[in-house]
């Protein structure tokens, strides 16, 4: 019994004469060729395709086998593409058209085909979603986590969950804010964001340094990320951290990679924390929206989290939310929550101190070694740089900026008193 595959008569081959050949008539091996046969083979048609929001090729269901009742590679479908997909379809080929393509050559095929397939499975997800008509979103915060009920609470809920919509449908939009949920260790608040955006499109793993190129290369396939009590933050320069989450892409070369790609972001930043005083930048506190949680209700998100997305995707389209606090008596709220949350330094108090003390001696600015050594009695060789963000972070607090000034004709970074 011949069970092999049959080539497509006549009247389906017509595409053939847009393939290459040699002046026998033969076929070349090409990347070209290669495309056209992904384009138009029956079996090959639309098999793989880029995942737009992971960057990943996807393989949408099993390659053709080698004869009809042979034996076909194993799913669920779609799923992301392994090598043995690839050497399939390069098998198939060889065996349907006699085209030895190289495996090079049919990977360079396949990738760029698939790019110009590309789906993105949380954009189709929010697509399918009909919100019932009642509103959720002004008071989702208020039952999950117990915060009050006020103006401030609600507008955080909805600017949050409206954001992580815009950045799926239009990735890299400026969002900058990051909600802060603290409450006592162990009421769910990780679990909470885990629910709010699942498992599938939640990461919490996000690399420690933040100016890193692990940390801009590990939000690839992330919706929601959760800064887990903080710890990038804290293990970053205020200037990193204040970079990395005002960054609407990322720039960098992957693992193997022979090119710089650039990431439109696709996520939104949540910070959890059972802490006091986890703030330590009162310049860049703008950035956070403390959130205090008392509880968290994980049978209502579940129960709610598809409406509570259909509605923000309902308030995305209307183009009407602004994704920043733009009432004067939220901000002002915002910003009496972030007085509240900074950090009280052990060193700021002998710091002040000290700089009352100088007087009319520092007017004209100081370096900030002249502070660790003179006001803090540290030695040079004991100073780190981690000790010289600790300080800078101080001087901030205290109204100090920097400013470049010139010192015996060169120039030098100083802190001066702002007026």
């Amino acid at each position: 019994m011949n069970n092999v595959i049959q080539l497509p008569g006549k009247e389906g081959m017509k595409w053939a004469s847009a393939l290459t050949r040699t002046d026998k008539g033969t076929p070349h091996a090409n990347v070209h060729n290669a495309m056209v046969y992904l384009e138009h083979l029956p079996d090959l048609q639309g098999l793989m395709r880029l995942n737009e929001f992971t960057c990943t090729t996807l393989t949408t269901r099993s390659p053709p086998p080698l004869f009809r009742d042979g034996p076909t590679l194993p799913g669920p479908y779609p799923r992301m593409a392994t090598e043995a997909d690839y050497t399939a379809i390069q098998a198939y080929i060889q065996r349907l058209m006699g085209i030895n393509f190289s495996f090079p050559g049919i990977s360079q095929a396949i990738n760029t085909m698939a790019s110009s397939q590309g789906v993105h499975p949380v954009r189709e997800w929010l697509s399918d979603l009909k919100w019932d008509g009642d509103c959720r979103l002004k008071h989702w915060l208020y039952t999950v986590f117990g915060c009050p009920l006020d103006r401030y609470h609600e507008a955080v809920g909805v600017k949050f969950m409206v954001a992580a919509v815009a950045r799926i449908f239009q990735p890299g939009c400026k969002f900058d804010y990051v909600p802060v949920f603290k409450g006592p260790q162990g009421i769910g608040k990780s679990t909470a964001l885990r629910v709010l955006f699942s498992d599938e499109w939640f990461k919490e793993d996000l690399h420690k340094d933040l100016g890193s190129k692990d940390a801009a290369s590990g939000l690839v396939g992330a919706w929601g990320v959760e800064l887990g009590e903080l710890q990038s933050m804290m293990k970053s320069s205020i200037e990193d951290t204040k970079a990395f989450l005002s960054r609407q892409c990322d720039k960098y070369r992957p693992a193997y990679g022979r090119l710089e790609v650039v990431r439109e972001r696709q996520c939104v930043f949540a910070g959890t924390t059972n802490s006091e005083g986890y703030l330590t930048d009162s310049t860049g506190n703008r950035r956070f929206w403390p959130v205090e949680c008392v509880a968290a209700d994980l049978p209502w998100l579940r129960t709610n989290r598809e409406q509570l997305w259909a509605e923000a995707v309902t308030l995305f389209r209307a183009g009407e939310t602004p994704l920043y606090l733009d009432e004067d008596d939220v901000r002002l709220v915002a910003e009496e929550k972030q007085a509240d949350n900074m950090m009280v330094d052990a060193w700021e108090k002998p710091i002040e101190d000290w700089l009352q003390n100088r007087g009319t001696l520092i007017q004209d600015g100081l370096h900030i070694h002249e502070v660790m050594v003179s006001g803090l009695g540290m030695a040079n060789t004991q100073i780190k740089r981690a000790d010289q963000n600790r300080v800078g972070a101080i001087l901030r607090k205290l109204g100090w900026s920097v400013k470049v000034k010139k010192q015996q004709g060169r120039s030098v970074r100083l802190w001066v008193k702002e007026s």
